[in-house]
């Protein structure tokens, strides 16, 4: 199966330490919403874990090679069910974490990691990073071969539906054809605005 590089136990304990105090600000109830009628209690969980940590990598335009953000994120499942997920940055000797979000991401990366475990040529020479398109709001697991590193695969977790590469959501594929399809598509663009107050013009992201 294909690997990620490690944080070692203290830096994992650490993080662990800073999701628990997250989680402990968190509501005792809160509704699902990619579930109808359904309520988690991520407090009430028996069992809280950190299953997998990545590093995050950004695709920003078309053409050019992802970069490291130098943040991680790390999969928290509750009860053996992954219901959210931290991020976290380097800072001085330690790792800080910035956000925790209950999301429906972290199912969508469990499962694109149980495809990626279920593939038979996707074995240890892999390495797996989790690749944000910020112009397309889609993320993917990449898949780096450690051999040949030119060779890239991606397994797509999260595209809006109006893409036309939103079908094939968590299937392993070529990383370059991925993104070529889904760079013909328009995406977010800065644009001039007016703010509510009509001061004058605003740039928005």
């Amino acid at each position: 199966m294909a690997r990620v590089d490690p944080l070692d136990a203290n830096t994992l304990r650490d993080i662990a330490n800073q999701i628990g105090k997250k989680i402990g600000m968190m509501p005792d109830a809160i509704p699902c919403y990619w579930i109808p009628n359904r309520i988690d209690h991520l407090k009430a969980a028996q069992s809280i874990l950190i299953k997998i940590s990545f590093p995050v990598w950004e695709a920003s335009a078309p053409q050019t090679e992802p970069t490291d953000t130098l943040s991680w994120h790390h999969q928290v499942l509750f009860d053996n069910v992954p219901l959210a997920f931290a991020r976290s940055k380097p800072q001085a000797d330690s790792m800080s974490i910035f956000c925790f979000y209950y999301s429906q991401l972290a199912q969508n990366i469990d499962e694109g990691i149980q495809n990626i475990d279920n593939t038979p040529d996707l074995d240890d020479t892999w390495k797996a990073q989790l690749l944000f398109i910020p112009t397309h709001l889609s993320y993917g697991i990449m898949l780096v071969n450690t051999v040949n590193a030119t060779e890239k695969k991606i397994v797509p977790v999260f595209v809006p539906p109006q893409y036309p590469v939103s079908h094939s959501l968590l299937a392993v594929q070529d990383m370059n054809t991925f993104l070529t399809a889904l760079y013909s598509s328009p995406g977010i663009s800065p644009f001039e605005g007016t703010n509510t107050l009509g001061r004058g013009k605003q740039r928005y992201p």
